[in-house]
């Protein structure tokens, strides 16, 4: 499974969503994240934003929960070897600070093929 960035983004804002339930579920042996380290690396610019801390939490915090959905519990680090063609990827941006020209999209769906994740 890949997690998009938005999908962390909201478990820290609300306990009440899907979101928080499936990210308080972790780990589960059914599944595991794919992850790219490109993706990682959005996760903590992103998620250590002073509007996406949750509250009463500071970066530290949220880097060391993201350290944690790194180790070995609960996600498998794959090596992008290629880049997907830009005709693949998705027009929309959400915030073209960290990766102008990809997208965000991009980052998950590397993710997705160099994890060989399957969709039900």
């Amino acid at each position: 499974m890949v997690l998009d960035t938005s999908v962390l983004v909201a478990a820290a804002r609300s306990r009440q969503g899907a979101s928080f339930a499936l990210i308080s579920r972790l780990p589960d042996p059914r599944f595991k994240i794919a992850l790219s380290v490109a993706l990682y690396i959005e996760w903590q610019a992103v998620l250590t934003r002073p509007e996406h801390l949750p509250p009463g939490l500071g970066a530290e915090d949220v880097l060391a929960y993201l350290r944690y959905l790194l180790s070995r519990k609960c996600a498998n680090v794959h090596t992008v070897l290629f880049l997907p063609r830009r005709v693949l990827l998705t027009t929309f941006v959400s915030d073209r600070r960290d990766f102008p020209g990809y997208g965000r999209d991009g980052l998950c769906r590397s993710a997705a093929v160099a994890g060989r994740t399957r969709h039900g």
